[in-house]
């Protein structure tokens, strides 16, 4: 990360909000941690990154449960990226459905 670079984190376990609208500035990142191991419900989150920031994400979904988890991260700028990471388990009972999409806006974005 470089000297004049600002960093973010943040953390959701168990409460996912129904939406949720993150911006990561130009040269700044940010890095989204959550964890589910209780039931959740349909979750909507979008990520607008500019030019130079990064996103980085990771989701570990270890919860029993029927939802609809969409992740839709734009890349605006130039040298901007996205490292997302998804581990999850499921039983017989449960219905998961993962959408995630990575929109390339401008030419030299990552992910």
């Amino acid at each position: 990360m470089a000297e004049n670079e600002t960093a973010r984190n943040l953390t959701y376990v168990d409460e996912l909000p129904a939406t949720l609208l993150l911006k990561v500035p130009s040269g700044t990142s940010l890095r989204l941690c959550l964890a589910a191991f209780k039931p959740l419900q349909n979750t909507r989150i979008d990520v607008e990154v500019e030019e130079g920031g990064r996103f980085e994400g990771a989701f570990a979904d270890f919860s029993l449960s029927r939802y609809a988890f969409t992740l839709n991260v734009r890349l605006k700028g130039s040298h901007s990226s996205c490292d997302w990471h998804l581990a999850a388990i499921a039983d017989q009972d449960s219905e998961k459905r993962y959408d995630t999409s990575v929109f390339h806006e401008k030419e030299e974005s990552v992910g």
